[in-house]
């Protein structure tokens, strides 16, 4: 099977996008890729020149013509490249794909006088690696593309290393400012870890207090025989027994097992609207628990996607599991969260 430029591009939209978030670098990156994949279609060994007040503009949402030269000037090739070089090397897919092909992706820009514009653009270029001499010999050019043969990847290759989302990268909820500190941390012997615990519990007893309060009134209605109230107050016990026993299984019940479990995915009342996922562990460093807010995230060797920790099912009986966002149910891992380690739990003719 052979690589060509568009793919190695395409595998570089997927790595930046995977990044939980997106500076000004990083997009103006995505959006110098997107170009060269959209405007080099007949040849893609031709660099295609995008202007940096242009990648700016995109990247900020800002009208081109009121973005000052002056503003942009900090944003370097160089400064460019520290992020692609930083994005490759976080994620161990990415940088055995470059370190086996034998490339190195390049952000050059163009030597300005005067009011000329600045100019970026990507270049794929070999590199000198000794580990994949085989590689490099399979390197084929032609007239429309750079080619080279792709190294099978071994079943036994076929583990992750999970990494931690910094905290400040995690958006919390209202309620969860006013009990983590700012590192997302809830020391539960303290003041606050108290009044957290006290806040569950009272929360707890509540939503059945209620409950069996509804199920007394609607028994005081059927005795006053009035046929509307009856019917009112049974539709109220139905939708309250449902939202209480939810409550009890996916937000009181696995907040119950944190204990014994150490990790669980973080209830939603954590976080912030525009937060979809994130964890909560417990943490035992000296004598007394620790509660974190994190998120645990890898990349897919296999389709290159992010993978996220998620709930075990029938089908793999471990507690959290990482799942692939595209493949949830097929591209499956176990997750270690002392070693950080993941091994894929599917049949090993997903890379053959």
């Amino acid at each position: 099977m052979n690589i060509n430029n568009l793919e190695i591009y395409q595998f570089l939209i997927k790595i930046l996008n995977n990044k939980p978030k997106k500076i000004n670098s990083t997009k103006m990156l995505i959006d110098l890729i997107e170009t060269q994949i959209d405007k080099g279609e007949e040849n893609f060994e031709i660099p295609v020149r995008v202007s940096r007040k242009l990648l700016y503009s995109n990247a900020t949402g800002e009208v081109i013509e009121s973005v000052q030269e002056k503003t942009v000037q900090n944003y370097k090739a160089k400064n460019l490249q520290q992020e692609l070089d930083k994005t490759i090397d976080e994620q161990q897919v990415s940088r055995d794909f470059f370190s086996n092909l034998g490339i190195r992706p390049v952000i050059c820009e163009n030597a300005t006088e005067g009011n000329q514009a600045k100019e970026f653009w990507m270049e794929l270029q070999r590199i000198d690696n000794s580990f994949n001499q085989e590689v490099k010999s399979a390197l084929v050019n032609d007239d429309a593309n750079f080619k080279v043969a792709q190294p099978h990847i071994p079943a036994n290759r076929l583990d992750i290393v999970y990494e931690k989302t910094k905290f400040d990268e995690i958006k919390i909820s209202r309620r969860a400012k006013f009990f983590f500190n700012k590192d997302g941390e809830l020391i539960l012997r303290k003041p606050k870890g108290i009044a957290f615990m006290l806040y569950l519990v009272v929360g707890y007893i509540s939503n059945w207090i209620i409950l069996f309060s509804s199920i007394l009134l609607f028994v005081m209605y059927v005795y006053s025989k009035s046929v509307w109230l009856i019917y009112l107050s049974f539709t109220y016990i139905v939708v309250l027994t449902l939202f209480s026993f939810s409550a009890h299984k996916n937000k009181y019940k696995r907040l119950h097992s944190l204990v014994q479990r150490r990790i669980i995915k973080a209830p939603e009342f954590l976080l912030h609207i525009d937060q979809f996922n994130a964890d909560l562990e417990l943490n035992r460093p000296t004598d007394f628990n620790i509660a974190k807010i994190t998120e645990y995230y890898s990349s897919c060797p296999i389709c290159q996607s992010r993978i996220l920790v998620d709930y075990g099912d029938e089908t793999y009986k471990y507690y959290m599991v990482g799942r692939c966002r595209n493949a949830p149910d097929a591209h499956v891992y176990t997750f270690d969260r002392v070693t950080l380690k993941g091994f894929f739990l599917g049949h090993e003719g997903f890379l053959k």
